[in-house]
């Protein structure tokens, strides 16, 4: 070890890694690897080379192996709706087919003349009901793992919406198309513009 600046010289890290080290010195490299990354990887390199390195690569294979076995393959398909979050697979969806379900059956099977204005009332909430249960620690249960990887925090919350966007627009606007018209009923897609300012606006405010 270098007395100045307290570094590992190849000569330390090879007699640690060889056990004949004297004590103090074994101690004190043993501090210091704690707090410097160059040197950590200069005795780990040692350690690897000597006698010990096939045992310890036996050992630590041995660990992985039964610690933390090889994760299942998982099919783009499936990938695709864990990223686009808990809205895609929960009640949500069932609740935007409902409410497409139910304005088509209040207006063709009940006559229900004020089944286009309800619709167009309610298209712009549920969206914004998708993005709500699409994202954060209330909602979805690997809120606190997706949080800390790369792919978390804004990211993911613009693909979670995207995705209730993707689904929602569509079958939300079809619905209104094919709905009867009434007497000075907006047009089918006139939800859409409070529908998007209230999605994005939900992202923006959100903590």
């Amino acid at each position: 070890m270098t007395r100045t600046g307290w570094h590992v010289d190849g000569a330390l890290a090879a007699s640690y890694a060889a056990g004949s080290a004297s004590e103090p010195d074994a101690w004190s490299l043993e501090r210091h690897v704690e707090s410097c990354g160059a040197c950590a990887v200069r005795v780990s390199a040692a350690v690897r080379g000597g006698a010990a390195g096939p045992a310890l690569a036996d050992v630590r294979a041995a660990v992985l192996t039964s610690v933390a076995p090889a994760p299942p393959r998982i099919g783009p398909a499936a990938r695709l709706l864990w990223a686009a979050g808990p809205a895609l697979r929960g009640a949500w969806l069932l609740a935007v087919v409902l409410v497409a379900a139910g304005a088509v059956g209040l207006a063709y099977g009940a006559d229900f003349s004020g089944a286009r204005p309800l619709l167009l009332a309610l298209a712009p909430v549920l969206p914004v009901a998708g993005v709500a249960v699409s994202y954060g620690g209330t909602a979805d249960p690997l809120y606190e793992i997706t949080a800390s990887t790369p792919g978390g925090g804004l990211r993911l919350l613009l693909t979670r919406t995207a995705a209730v966007l993707a689904v929602s627009l569509p079958l939300l606007t079809a619905t209104g198309a094919v709905l009867p018209a009434s007497a000075g009923a907006p047009g089918a897609a006139v939800w859409l513009l409070p529908g998007l300012a209230l999605s994005l606006a939900a992202p923006a405010l959100g903590s």
